[in-house]
């Protein structure tokens, strides 16, 4: 599937467990300028072969745009197979996160799972290893990220996710806040396991990605144990008159029901 922003907005959703967040585009002034994000998902037993498939769809989808950015997921304990992405998506910076039962409209139950973003969208990316400080590695990460030259009307989305138990992802946050600043960017993610960037994996450590562009945040919150707050959290995060065209969720357990 590919969607491109040719109208006044598209919506992107990130969540966590309790969590909803969507970050909007506003029209561009020329098609050219609009973002796609071309999308992938397999059930294929093989991470590997999986992974390959769900590429091999976004790219088909993205057309002879080329991606820039890729976030993708796969089976926890199959990080490994995020090594097939760099031949499939030359010179995009590519970030992967452990999934378990990756969830997406093809179905609860996949393998693997990827988006594909090309145009006015950007990235920045640092880790830092967490030893027995998780608040100093997230400290480290809101430095360097605040770092980053950014337009001041460009909207931003930290994805904070790394290989740590999920009690540790509150200090991490709480690290990052009081280098970064409260209220400057939307903030997500959560304990996934291992991580991926720059073609390695990040274990024992914090992955921290700046997205950035010309967008817009907004925030839904319900507390539970099932699927239904997860979407209950994205209705509340959009209006009757801005409907969502895609979502991106984080979740600490896949939800069944």
């Amino acid at each position: 599937m590919s969607v491109t922003i040719k109208r006044k907005i598209l919506k992107i959703g990130v969540g966590m467990a309790l969590s909803a967040v969507f970050f909007a585009f506003p029209n561009q002034a020329k098609a050219a300028d609009a973002i796609s994000v071309g999308t992938g998902q397999s059930a294929n037993t093989d991470a590997s072969a999986a992974m390959s498939a769900s590429a091999d769809s976004a790219v088909k989808a993205l057309g002879s745009k080329k991606a820039t950015i890729v976030l993708a997921w796969v089976d926890s304990g199959s990080e490994a197979a995020f090594s097939v992405l760099a031949a499939k998506f030359s010179g995009a910076k590519i970030y992967g996160f452990s999934a378990r039962h990756a969830t997406t409209q093809g179905g609860r139950d996949q393998k693997a799972a990827l988006f594909a973003f090309t145009g006015q969208i950007s990235a920045s990316h640092t880790t830092a290893p967490h030893g027995t400080n998780y608040q100093t590695a997230g400290s480290q990460i809101g430095t360097t990220l605040k770092a980053v030259t950014t337009k001041t009307t460009d909207g931003k989305l930290i994805i904070l996710a790394g290989d740590q138990n999920n009690p540790l992802d509150n200090q991490v946050t709480t690290g990052f806040l009081q280098t970064y600043g409260n209220n400057s960017a939307w903030i997500t993610g959560g304990s996934t396991g291992k991580a991926f960037a720059d073609g390695q994996i990040v274990s024992s450590a914090i992955l921290g990605i700046l997205l950035y562009g010309e967008f817009d945040c907004k925030f839904g919150f319900v507390q539970g144990s099932t699927v239904t707050p997860s979407l209950t959290a994205l209705t509340n995060a959009t209006d009757a008159s801005k409907k969502p065209t895609l979502s991106i969720i984080f979740n600490c357990i896949s939800r069944w029901e």
